[in-house]
């Protein structure tokens, strides 16, 4: 996908976010259950509608762990350059932990991360970067 915006790239923005853990091993453990179940007995036998709907919750199931996953390391990364609201404003203070639920169409998503405010405005808020 090309970048054509004149804004800055979001990974020129911020610095590589510190990985704890293994990031996507839910979604590993997901899809190798998924393929596990998809060689068992039950499935072989299923009806191809049977297999479908398996494979698209399963697959609704995979890709929101991504979502999360993938969230998750957003909310780790650092801001490099100054973060500037829609009204020109720049967000110097920084709330470490602020967290959001995201309403995804492979279901709801736990945002976790800081956000920066503008001074003396309640209202001026960006999310940094999750």
């Amino acid at each position: 996908m090309a970048h054509t915006s004149r804004r800055p790239l979001v990974h020129e923005l911020y610095c590589k976010a510190t990985v704890q853990g293994t990031p996507f091993s839910r979604a590993d453990e997901l899809l190798a259950d998924a393929k596990r179940r998809l060689s068992s007995g039950d499935l072989m036998h299923a009806t191809h509608d049977e297999v479908e709907q398996f494979a698209t919750a399963q697959g609704r199931l995979i890709v929101n762990a991504l979502l999360r996953d993938h969230f998750a390391l957003r909310g780790q990364a650092e801001a490099l350059a100054p973060v500037v609201g829609a009204d020109g404003q720049e967000r110097t203070h920084v709330r470490h932990g602020a967290e959001r639920t995201l309403v995804t169409t492979v279901g709801r998503c736990r945002c976790r991360g800081s956000r920066k405010t503008a001074a003396g405005c309640r209202r001026c808020t960006r999310r940094t970067p999750s």
